[in-house]
């Protein structure tokens, strides 16, 4: 059991409706994860069998393209467990009303930017008109700090 909680809890978000199920009885549970690499742990427990080791059968365990699109899947009721960033729980949670429980953080050490040294050499260059940036879809974390002001 500590090496699945363990493995849980280094992933980036996990997020389960407030409930659950009791140890003792063997459930069944839709799972999903970003199509990214953030879900790693998720990948390693279900490869080694860690999770039926806990007693827990995946109904599911679905790969969606975007944090979006999985906060969709919850809202759904399609899935009960999910990886995904923040932002898009945060969605889930205020417009769909998802009962949801953050037992693990994301991103918190921020993110890093790739640039082209030869043109970026502060975060002020990132405004200059020739430059393009590119980010993560609607929702994602990445999105949301872009568009932050």
């Amino acid at each position: 059991m500590k090496k699945l909680l363990l493995l849980l809890l280094a992933g980036l978000l996990v997020l389960t409706p407030i409930g659950g199920c009791a140890e003792t009885e063997e459930a069944s549970i839709g799972m999903a994860v970003e199509f990214n690499d953030h879900p790693a742990c998720a990948y390693i427990a279900q490869d080694k069998g860690w999770f039926e080791e806990e007693g827990l059968e995946l109904a599911a365990f679905d790969s969606y393209v975007t944090g979006v699109a999985l906060a969709a899947a919850l809202a759904r009721a399609d899935i009960e467990v999910a990886y995904l960033c923040l932002p898009p729980a945060i969605l889930a949670y205020a417009n769909a009303g998802v009962p949801i429980k953050i037992v693990a953080g994301t991103h918190k050490y921020g993110f890093g930017v790739v640039v082209d040294p030869a043109k970026i050499k502060t975060v002020k260059d990132l405004e200059k008109p020739d430059i393009r940036l590119g980010c993560l879809r609607e929702g994602t974390a990445t999105d949301v700090f872009l568009h932050k002001r």
